[in-house]
């Protein structure tokens, strides 16, 4: 919000921080850019009253480059930026809105393709018949190296690891055949 103490100008004498705080106004709504030669400063230059010139034109307001303390321009500047403040968070909570939608929708509307469901359903499959052979493990009894308590034990914490260790132990020619088959 833009307070002004003293008129600011070209042909006033203005204060530093009024004109300090209408060039960044200005500056907020694209209005003012300053000389790249002598850039932001404290003191009215040509570049702020034809700023103040076009934003009073762009309102409708009397074109003159005077900016008075409670006056129109100063008045419609502030509303002016309040608006914009606004609108910047309104179009900043529907983005934010509109990306949590998609995120959700996407979540929601993934169907896993056909790859996904095999291996799902082959997991599953492998997982109960791992947990079949360890307890025909138990019942039958196998020597004591083979590394069904490791499995046993991560079959819950890590599943995938659990049944790659199995498949492999499994395949392995020195496991009896009972074990391979199922204790068929």
């Amino acid at each position: 919000m833009i307070r002004l103490n003293q008129t600011v100008g070209a042909s006033h004498n203005s204060l530093e921080e009024d004109v300090w705080a209408l060039k960044h106004g200005l500056g907020e709504l694209g209005y003012y850019r300053p000389n790249p030669a002598s850039g932001w400063h404290r003191y009215p230059d040509h570049e702020m009253i034809q700023a103040v010139q076009a934003f009073q034109k762009d309102e409708g307001l009397q074109v003159d480059g005077v900016v008075k303390p409670d006056g129109p321009t100063v008045t419609r500047l502030n509303a002016t930026a309040e608006r914009k403040r606004r609108r910047e968070a309104r179009r900043r909570q529907q983005e934010g809105d509109r990306r949590a939608a998609a995120e959700q929708a996407e979540r929601e509307a993934r169907i896993p393709s056909a790859n996904e469901l095999r291996d799902q359903a082959a997991q599953a499959r492998t997982r109960e018949e791992v947990a079949r052979y360890l307890a025909l493990r138990l019942q039958r009894g196998a020597p004591s190296h083979w590394p069904f308590d490791q499995i046993e034990r991560d079959l819950d914490q890590n599943p995938a690891g659990a049944i790659r260790m199995f498949e492999t132990f499994v395949r392995n020619p020195d496991v009896p055949s009972f074990i391979r088959r199922g204790g068929k």
